[in-house]
């Protein structure tokens, strides 16, 4: 693949997705990162040889932006990406991985007619075993949304499924894994308690 692809967002998924679409073979040089924090930005750039700079340069320069934040820093991001010129090449896509807001949001916020699809992930993306749902916006092509499933296939599996089945996939995928690692912990404690000690039972 060709294109350009910026990660808004040096946290773990942000760097999950970094790791994962450099492990499949995308060349350092199509990949750009966006990060506010300048030693974590120090950090990426160091450890993975890719461009890091603010949104708004990151946005400029890519045909797919995956935006890997916190709910509290998607204003700043749309204003961001609302003002950024496209690269001339191919139209921009805009990929949310972020919880809870939908599709509406970031259509209104965006240039008219402006391709957004939104992501659920989870934590096993950290080592590539994420479970990814996909729901695809108003604007979206079937070969934009056919590109962005396999950027994701780079981190994990990957469904698609209309928005409205987005608050049963946080439920189930999104919030599964943290009650499998619960589980876990009582099976561990339940060892300890046995007689076995904590390392033990954790490797069993």
């Amino acid at each position: 693949m060709t294109e350009r692809i910026a990660i808004v967002g040096g946290g773990k998924i942000g760097e999950a997705l970094l790791a994962g679409l450099i492990a499949s073979g995308t060349p350092t040089k199509n990949l750009v990162v966006a990060e506010k924090a300048p030693d974590r930005a120090a950090e990426i750039a160091e450890e993975y040889g890719v461009l890091v700079t603010d949104v708004r340069a990151a946005a400029e320069s890519a045909q797919y932006v995956f935006l890997a934040i916190k709910p509290d820093d998607v204003d700043d991001a749309l204003r961001a990406l609302a003002g950024a010129e496209d690269s001339g090449e191919n139209e921009r896509v805009t990929v949310t991985l972020v919880a809870g807001l939908p599709l509406i949001r970031y259509e209104n916020a965006l240039q008219a007619g402006s391709p957004v699809i939104r992501v659920m992930p989870n934590t096993p993306m950290l080592v590539n075993e994420a479970m990814s749902a996909v729901s695809a916006g108003r604007y979206v092509s079937t070969e934009q949304l056919s590109a962005v499933v396999g950027l994701l296939e780079t981190v994990g599996k990957v469904t698609v499924v209309p928005e409205k089945q987005m608050d049963a996939v946080t439920a189930v995928s999104g919030s599964g894994p943290a009650y499998v690692f619960l589980l876990a912990e009582a099976m561990i404690d339940a060892g300890v308690a046995l007689g076995l000690t904590r390392s033990q039972a954790s490797e069993m």
